[in-house]
């Protein structure tokens, strides 16, 4: 029996090497599909920031497999198979490592189908509980900003930077439809707010949660921390979405990339809890936004997020919304301002009244 299942696994196993052998032959820089589980970073996002694609200490992909710095880690691959007796020993040795590695696990170009991972997993554990897509939710848990389940999932995961995708969206039964064109908006969160535009952090934490009330002139943004490890995370969503298409993580970037010009900018979203900036420096939180989408090619956008940018540009065009803003903001800001402006109207209407009934007295 043990004869059988040992040539069962070897089967299995011969079966995903030849697998992702076609796949590694398919890898061309230019050329991806939808269907393609192995993907490589267009030329033109690399050139922009290789080191946000390219794993510091170890590979489970084929794409960075020879590289000499990442073979150290190759000894601690192989301590999986001990004894968990033995792997708790060496927890303490390991933990440091822990955010490096799942930082590497999420980059693009160091990726394995999960049904391979998956496989694999059953193998070297066929009776284990939790399941590999439990355990994986488990360790990336930190970027599952909607606390999705395994069971909850709405598609089918490709791979560990798809998941990271998915917990980024939680994408609905059904996503937004996407049309011809990317987003213009001629404004920035600035110059809306100084037109009346109220900038509010929205309840939902998707990134498809953008939301613009025309008639009250709210605009509701989900909100994005900013820390030293965004930019890689978002460059590497960006990248699968340019390889497999439907942007819609690349789409949020694209607003707020047009909403954030200056440091300003970035003050009036924080004051709003709309972004978290960690990175400390205003300057540092506009240059890591503005370059999200630097290159990027666009082929459709997220039809609702271009009807929000055509309002918003409508928005500002009206003149009395900026009338109203001015007034609002340099007689009505403060409770001082209010009753101070209040004081004088009362005091000028008054002064008219009289000047009425002189005038009726001396006729």
């Amino acid at each position: 029996m043990e004869e059988s299942g040992g040539k069962e696994n070897e089967n299995q196993i011969g079966t995903l090497v030849n697998e992702i052998t076609v796949m590694i032959g398919n890898l061309e820089r230019s050329k991806s599909s939808p269907e393609c589980y192995i993907n490589r970073v267009p030329d033109y996002l690399c050139k922009v920031n290789k080191e946000a694609y390219t794993p510091r200490i170890i590979s489970i992909g084929p794409i960075h497999h020879s590289t000499l710095k990442l073979q150290p880690m190759e000894k601690y691959k192989e301590r999986f198979l001990k004894t968990e007796e033995e792997e708790e020993a060496e927890a303490d040795e390991e933990n440091w490592m822990a955010s490096m590695v799942i930082r590497d696990l999420l980059l693009l170009e160091n990726q394995l189908p999960f049904f391979v991972l998956e496989t694999l997993y059953n193998i070297a554990f066929p009776d284990r509980s939790p399941s590999l897509i439990e355990l994986t939710f488990e360790c990336f848990k930190s970027f599952n900003i909607e606390n999705m389940t395994p069971d909850n999932l709405r598609t089918k995961i490709k791979h560990f930077t798809h998941l990271l995708k998915t917990f980024q969206l939680n994408p609905p039964k059904k996503l937004p439809e996407r049309k011809e064109g990317t987003p213009k908006l001629l404004y920035s969160a600035t110059q809306l707010n100084e037109a009346g535009v109220k900038f509010r952090k929205s309840s939902r934490k998707s990134l498809l949660g953008i939301h613009f009330d025309s008639k009250r002139g709210v605009l509701e943004i989900p909100c994005l921390t900013l820390d030293d490890s965004t930019e890689i995370l978002i460059r590497n969503i960006i990248a699968l979405e340019q390889s497999q298409g439907k942007g819609y993580v690349t789409d949020y970037f694209a607003v707020l990339d047009f909403l954030i010009d200056t440091a300003k900018d970035i003050d009036l979203l924080c004051n709003e809890e709309i972004v978290v900036n960690y990175l400390g420096d205003s300057n540092a939180a506009t240059s890591v936004v503005n370059k999200f989408n630097t290159d990027v090619i666009w082929y459709d956008t997220n039809s609702e997020y271009l009807r929000i940018c055509e309002d918003l540009n409508d928005f500002y065009r009206i003149r009395w919304h900026r009338w109203k803003a001015t007034l609002t903001h340099q007689y009505f800001s403060t409770p001082w301002k209010a009753a101070s402006t209040i004081a004088a109207i009362i005091l000028l209407v008054l002064t008219l009244i009289q000047s009425v009934i002189s005038i009726i007295q001396v006729a």
